[in-house]
């Protein structure tokens, strides 16, 4: 085999193994809304995260003060938290 041709063939490999992981792996985005409060979200990306949020508002993407990026361990903490509570209210 040709070099180059074996070195692009092993650069799209890796870029299809990274992009396997980040599909698996979620990231985590707070939104601040509006007369609201704020909200976690797992999604992909921050336009993904503006598309579901503002879908959901009454008045859409007028209510969304902000969203920013949380680090991915606060991020699995606040979700296992919110889980937790809700198996123990679904319990009574």
């Amino acid at each position: 085999m040709n070099k180059t041709v074996l070195e692009n063939y092993i650069k799209k490999q890796i870029g299809k193994l990274i992009q396997e992981e980040n599909e698996n792996d979620p990231l985590f985005f707070a939104v601040k809304i509006r007369d609201l409060g704020t909200v976690l979200v797992s999604a992909k990306s921050q336009a993904q995260v503006l598309t579901q949020v503002a879908k959901k508002l009454r008045n859409g993407k007028k209510d969304i003060v902000s969203i920013y990026r949380v680090e991915k361990s606060k991020g699995n903490k606040a979700m296992k938290l919110t889980q937790d509570k809700e198996e123990s209210v679904q319990r009574f």
